[in-house]
């Protein structure tokens, strides 16, 4: 089977450059977690034996750290029910191998009666529950962004090798899309007291580039430690080196341009809605926020000028 060139090296003093230049020209907000949301969040995964009560607290702030920073203008309810629906994420990102069986039957549980774990059972009720926040539209999106996560955790956990061929350079961001729940959490955005019929034509043209921006953002900033630290030669950013026959700065500079220009493009389709643009400039300006403040990224470690 084909494979394509193994990706170049890259020094951390030129990733580190590169994220330090990317910073200097967008604007980024850190804030606090609402400490009801995080008390929320923390007191749900004490119920699971799987989950330590350190676990626990560290997916509380995960947690209630993303509703915080993407949707700070939504109602406390909907915030803590995302930042609940954002930890069980990050559980099922750490834990996937532990309940292997239970994520590969995720799906098919929602149609179905399978067997579940405590955890997965209430995550799949969670995803139920969107309706009560969202239009039917909207929650459909991020139940369908959720299975997609899921299985494909399940796909990676099952030790899977997959080759990157040259000749098939889109499967890189296809695996991507459904792997980073940019689906869901760019449809979290339009919650129902913000979904008028007006709105909801413009914000459906955005969605695309929102998902891209989402994904290619953490690609971007979760590089650090999954390179450097973990060293990771699975990641988004060595898959699409790999994909294109190109090196890893070359990729990190492409991404920084682009998603300026997901930015900037999105962000002329919605000027005719203020609100929206305040919508959409709280998200991509937390999303940020998120991955500096965030011990997770270990970002810190560079002594970013932030």
């Amino acid at each position: 089977m084909e494979m394509s060139q193994r990706a170049d090296e890259i020094s951390k003093e030129d990733y580190r450059t590169i994220v330090c230049t990317f910073l200097s020209t967008h604007k980024f907000n850190v804030v606090k977690n609402d400490p009801d949301v995080e008390n929320a969040v923390f007191t749900q995964f004490l119920r699971y034996e799987e989950i330590s009560e350190e676990k626990a607290r560290y997916l509380a702030i995960i947690g209630a750290s993303t509703a915080q920073h993407f949707y700070p203008y939504h109602k406390r309810e909907t915030r803590q029910a995302i930042g609940i629906f954002t930890a069980f994420l990050g559980a099922v990102d750490d834990h996937g191998a532990q309940f292997l069986s239970g994520i590969q039957q995720f799906g098919q549980s929602i149609v179905g009666d399978t067997s579940q774990t405590s955890l997965l059972r209430d995550y799949k009720d969670l995803c139920s529950q969107f309706g009560n926040y969202y239009t039917p539209f909207c929650a459909d999106r991020i139940l369908v962004g959720t299975i997609n996560f899921v299985s494909s955790t399940a796909l990676e956990n099952e030790s899977h090798d997959f080759a990157h061929l040259s000749k098939a350079p889109n499967f890189p961001h296809y695996f991507r899309s459904m792997t980073g729940l940019s689906e869901a959490f760019a449809w979290l955005l339009l919650a129902e007291e913000f979904c008028s019929s007006a709105r909801f034509d413009l914000f459906i043209q955005i969605a695309p580039d929102l998902m891209d921006y989402t994904d290619g953002l953490n690609d971007l900033l979760s590089f650090y430690k999954e390179y450097f630290l973990a060293t990771e030669e699975t990641n988004p950013i060595c898959l699409r080196a790999k994909a294109e026959g190109c090196d890893l700065k070359k990729v990190l500079h492409s991404l920084c341009t682009e998603l300026e220009r997901y930015a900037d493009r999105m962000k002329e389709v919605v000027s005719e809605d203020p609100e929206l643009l305040r919508l959409l400039d709280a998200y991509l300006q937390g999303s940020i926020g998120l991955h500096i403040s965030q011990i997770r990224y270990r970002l810190h470690e560079l002594s970013l000028p932030v």
